[in-house]
């Protein structure tokens, strides 16, 4: 996974972390899993934007995201932002 840098500055203060659920969901480690992870590891990150392009999935796979996601933003008072792209059905609403 490689970070980017939208603000030209490696050295930022403060993060938005975009992450991105595409295709069908599943459980397990996968890209949504270790992009959250990276983001509970990194105290400058301020807010999430939750991008959705997804025909839906498992059960425990959507649960995972929501499970892993919610105390998150919570803990941190993280604000979450969904954008949902041309499909969001099922698990991906």
């Amino acid at each position: 996974m490689v970070e980017k840098w939208h603000s030209l500055s490696k050295t930022a203060g403060d993060k938005v972390a975009s992450v991105s659920v595409t295709g069908a969901i599943m459980g397990g480690d996968g890209f949504a899993r270790a992009q959250l992870d990276r983001i509970a590891e990194d105290d400058r990150v301020k807010a999430i934007v939750l991008r959705v392009d997804s025909p839906g999935g498992t059960v425990s796979g959507s649960d995972e995201i929501h499970y892993r996601l919610s105390p998150l933003a919570k803990d941190r008072d993280l604000p979450v932002v969904v954008s949902m792209g041309g499909l969001a059905a099922s698990g991906g609403y």
